[in-house]
């Protein structure tokens, strides 16, 4: 891969680009259909430099850095430096010494983790916790699946029904909408606000390796 396999985003699709990227969270890999070529292969990094603590329109940042946004399937790109989010946590393995502003070292990056066998693939989790007399327990979760749907795991299966039960008529979303668990992120990201008790509260949305996402659970306690 060479520097003239890249090209800027058209001025008349940056808008939307910039909203896509906006609106994610979730580490490198963005959700979305690219605005370029329409392919969901949209990626960013960004590298941590100088440390600050400042806020934004409520959001927090934590340093001062660079930032790479692109897409692997059309090479559109875009480079600057930025404020780098609190919630930023990098998971491609780069050789930060070898970038430029092409991101031709973080695209392999991105088809070096595709490639690896073992790699384990992460995914966006939510869990439903309430506090016993040890601490924290975890009652269930809500895990982001491959294909955009949201599925539940828990360690009975009395767990996962009073799970789906407590979020199936949806949740309250902005414009006074009810936002549904096919909604994927959108349905996530909804969970920590809407319950939010001191005895009962789901958490933030954050990322597991898939197999301990949709296995690996703590045995409830016997009563």
């Amino acid at each position: 891969m060479t520097a003239r396999n890249w090209s800027s985003v058209p001025d008349d699709k940056r808008s939307r680009w910039y909203e896509i990227f906006g609106q994610s969270r979730n580490g490198s890999d963005v959700e979305g259909e690219c605005p370029v070529c329409g392919e969901r292969q949209l990626h960013r990094y960004y590298q941590v430099g100088r440390p600050v603590a400042r806020e934004v329109g409520g959001e927090k940042f934590v340093a001062h850095g660079g930032l790479w946004e692109w897409c692997s399937a059309c090479r559109s790109f875009e480079h600057s430096s930025a404020l780098v989010p609190a919630w930023w946590k990098p998971d491609l393995r780069v050789d930060e010494s070898r970038l430029t502003a092409i991101p031709d070292v973080l695209e392999a990056a991105v088809q070096a983790r595709h490639a690896a066998p073992t790699a384990a693939r992460r995914v966006s989790v939510v869990e439903f916790r309430c506090m016993d007399p040890d601490g924290p327990r975890t009652m269930s979760r809500f895990v982001l699946t491959a294909d955009g749907t949201v599925a539940t795991v828990g360690p009975t299966q009395n767990s996962i029904k009073v799970a789906d039960e407590t979020v199936a008529g949806g949740l309250p979303g902005p414009g006074g909408t009810y936002v549904k668990r096919d909604a994927g992120m959108e349905f996530l990201r909804l969970l920590a606000p809407n319950f939010a008790g001191s005895a009962f509260w789901a958490t933030n949305v954050h990322e597991m390796d898939e197999d301990e996402a949709m296995t690996a659970f703590p045995k409830p306690p016997k009563w």
